[in-house]
């Protein structure tokens, strides 16, 4: 198995009992201890995270886990339509 990226190891550590799994940039540097600067250069790149219409992120893997399929189905067709 690869290896995960820091961030998202971390991330992923944290929201996994956490009811409450979409987390904005600040909360996501306090999780993982990086600066604001460096999560939000992670997170264009990296492809690793999803951004919610409230400007907040989760891991992909948390977002499969975790939203039910109906949503997911629904943001995919809003996502494409836009």
């Amino acid at each position: 198995m690869e290896k995960k990226p820091l961030i998202v190891a971390e991330f992923e550590k944290s929201v996994s009992k956490d009811k409450e799994y979409w987390k904005t940039i600040v909360e996501i540097s306090k999780i993982t201890g990086s600066t604001e600067t460096h999560v939000e250069k992670y997170i264009t790149k990296s492809g690793d995270f999803v951004k919610n219409s409230k400007n907040k992120f989760t891991t992909r893997n948390i977002y499969q886990k975790r939203t039910p399929f109906a949503d997911r189905l629904i943001n995919a067709m809003i996502n494409k339509i836009r």
